[in-house]
């Protein structure tokens, strides 16, 4: 019986499965726009996505929402940026989508629930606390109180601003919420949060 061909790290390939986890647009500190995502590809097995051609982004979505197989074609296999130990799926305008019709096993969850859309493993408001200043961090709280709309001049422009209260099971803090993101969280509802920036203000963390 002959072995299976390996695939070689880099090397142009295709992955079929479920599209899970697809996060917003974002841009990288090389003004890149990316998205990121998960892949089911086996029963019980889950690789995450850096899809650098946003103009998958809607189709992505889409094939999540619905639970659609796709085969993503012309993809390379390149060494995780968030663990060396694993690979990841990297898409770019050279690859192309379309509905995988035969696949081997069905619809899974990810059991990687405890990270962001990003890959980042969500923090309990104790290990923020514990967290050196101006890092990156997701967390999932709840809303406990927040303070009147105010008014701040951020570079010559009137930019609002929110303070607001959020706990988990380990502690609270304060958030401040800054423009569009004001009042858009509401009391008493759950929320999980990704690239929020620690501060130190008067030897209080907050973020």
């Amino acid at each position: 019986m002959s072995a299976s061909k390996k695939i070689k790290l880099e090397e142009k390939t295709s992955v079929c499965g479920f599209i899970q986890h697809v996060s917003p647009i974002k841009t990288s500190r090389t003004n890149n726009k990316y998205f990121n995502a998960t892949v089911q590809v086996q029963r019980d097995t889950f690789k995450k996505v850096a899809c650098f051609d946003v103009m998958k982004h809607s189709t992505l979505v889409e094939a999540s929402q619905a639970r659609t197989p796709l085969k993503l074609t012309d993809v390379q296999i390149v060494p995780s940026r968030l663990d060396s130990a694993k690979t990841e799926v990297l898409v770019n305008y050279k690859s192309r989508v379309e509905v995988s019709r035969q696949l081997s096993f069905s619809y899974q969850k990810s059991t990687e629930d405890d990270h962001d859309s990003a890959g980042e493993k969500f923090k309990t408001l104790k290990e923020v606390q514990n967290t050196p200043e101006f890092n990156k961090v997701a967390v999932e709280v709840k809303i406990l109180s927040a303070k009147e709309v105010s008014v701040q001049i951020v570079r010559e422009l009137p930019i609002q601003k929110q303070e607001v209260i959020v706990g988990d099971s380990t502690a609270t803090m304060k958030l401040t919420l800054w423009d569009e993101i004001v009042t858009k969280l509401e009391i008493g509802k759950s929320y999980r949060l990704n690239q929020l920036s620690t501060r130190l203000f008067q030897n209080v963390k907050n973020y």
